[in-house]
C-alpha cells in the first residue's frame, strides 16, 4: 500500500510538472509530421464561451438524485432537476480554492458557481486543463477577506493561451492519458486497502 501510494504521488507530481511546462511553452508537442504547431493566440475567457451561474441553493441538493449538482465544495452531490445539458467546465465562485471540474451531460448548478460552455474555437477539456494549471490567477483576482469570491467581470477577462485546435487535442490526449494512469493506479490502491481490511477482519474474528 505504501509503494502504491508513492506511485500515485509521483505520477500526480509528474502530471502537474508536465502541465506547467506545456502551458508555459517550455515543453512543446509536435504535429503528426514532427513539425512545430502555429504560435499560440491570447484570448479572454469571455470571448471563447458563455459564462453563467446557476440558480440553485445547497438545500436543493440531495444524496441520491438523478443529476449531478455542482457547488463550491469538492464532494459530489446530486439533484432531482437539471438546469443545463452541456459540455461544461465548472468553477466554484467562492472559497479558498477555485478547482475546476469538467462535465458533459445534464447538471444542476449553485447560484454562486460558474459554468463555461458553448465553446468557440477551444476544446472544452483543454480549457479545463488550462484553468486547472492557472489556479493562481483566479486566486489573485478573487476578492474578500474571509471567503474569497470571483466576480463575473474578472472571470470574463481571464487571459487564455490558445493553441490551434489540433495542438489543443494533442495536449488533451497527453494529459488525459496521465489522468487515466493515475485513476488505474488509484483503483488498484483501493483494492489493496480492501484486502488489508479483509485480512485484518479474518485475523480478529
Amino acid at each position: 500500500i505504501q509503494t502504491q501510494s508513492k506511485i500515485i504521488k509521483e505520477l500526480s507530481v509528474l502530471k502537474v510538472t508536465l502541465a506547467k511546462r506545456i502551458f508555459s511553452k517550455k515543453f512543446k508537442l509536435k504535429d503528426d509530421n514532427g513539425k512545430d504547431f502555429p504560435e499560440w493566440q491570447k484570448k479572454k475567457l469571455g470571448e471563447i464561451g458563455t459564462i453563467t451561474t446557476g440558480s440553485s441553493n445547497r438545500e436543493d441538493s440531495i444524496l441520491n438524485g438523478e443529476y449531478t449538482f455542482f457547488d463550491r465544495s469538492q464532494d459530489v452531490r446530486t439533484s432531482n432537476r437539471f438546469l443545463f445539458d452541456k459540455e461544461a467546465v465548472i468553477v466554484p465562485g467562492e472559497g479558498q480554492e477555485f478547482i475546476p471540474k469538467y462535465f458533459t451531460g445534464k447538471f444542476d448548478l449553485h447560484q454562486r458557481t460558474y459554468a463555461v460552455f458553448d465553446f468557440i474555437g477551444i476544446n472544452g477539456k483543454y480549457l479545463y486543463y488550462h484553468l486547472l494549471n492557472d489556479d493562481k490567477h483566479l486566486q489573485s483576482q478573487a476578492v474578500g477577506s474571509t471567503v474569497k469570491s470571483l466576480r463575473l467581470p474578472m472571470f470574463k477577462t481571464m487571459p487564455i493561451s490558445l493553441p490551434s485546435i489540433p495542438e489543443q487535442t494533442k495536449i488533451v490526449n497527453f494529459l488525459s492519458s496521465l489522468d487515466s494512469k493515475i485513476n488505474i493506479e488509484t483503483q488498484f490502491l483501493h483494492k489493496l486497502e480492501e484486502q488489508k481490511k479483509y485480512f485484518l477482519h479474518q485475523m480478529f474474528v
